[in-house]
């Protein structure tokens, strides 16, 4: 499959036969079709999504932090895109158990007192369970994209 534009070749195979007899596989490629052979534009635009999700979700914790309620409708708002784009089951699960357990982890360490946060509702700011759910899905498609090369 050669696809001029994206640098994506299957590298030619030859077969060279040793002094002994047996076959073994050369490749006759540049280092281009050997860097990018299995990336295509469908994966560098869902790298890119995955990567655009962190680093807004980052830039919003950072920004927004003294805003507890805008915070939280801005993690509402991605978990909402996240969820219409990624939706099979086991999105869900990962989702929703880490907004779940996410929390209650971080309740009972500011319970007893491993850290605080600045603006809590109840030990804990009311956006930190769209986070956890965010974070979470977001390292589940991230590593799906990186394990899926095609």
């Amino acid at each position: 499959m050669i696809r001029q534009g994206s640098c994506i070749r299957k590298p030619n195979l030859n077969y060279v036969t040793g002094e002994n007899g047996n076959e073994q596989f050369k490749y006759i490629a540049d280092l281009s079709i050997i860097c990018f052979s299995r990336w295509n534009y469908s994966m560098k635009s869902m790298l890119a999504v995955e990567i655009g999700i962190y680093a807004l979700s980052v830039a919003l914790a950072s920004i927004l932090w003294r805003n507890p309620a805008i915070l939280a409708l801005c993690y509402i708002l991605i978990s909402l895109f996240m969820l219409c784009r990624w939706h099979t089951k086991s999105d869900l699960i990962f989702y929703f158990a880490a907004f779940v357990l996410g929390p209650i982890g971080e309740l009972v360490a500011t319970h007893y007192g491993a850290w605080k946060y600045s603006k809590p509702a109840f030990l804990i700011p009311i956006w930190l369970p769209f986070l956890w759910g965010i974070a979470l899905l977001f390292m589940k498609k991230l590593s799906e994209t990186l394990i899926n090369k095609e």
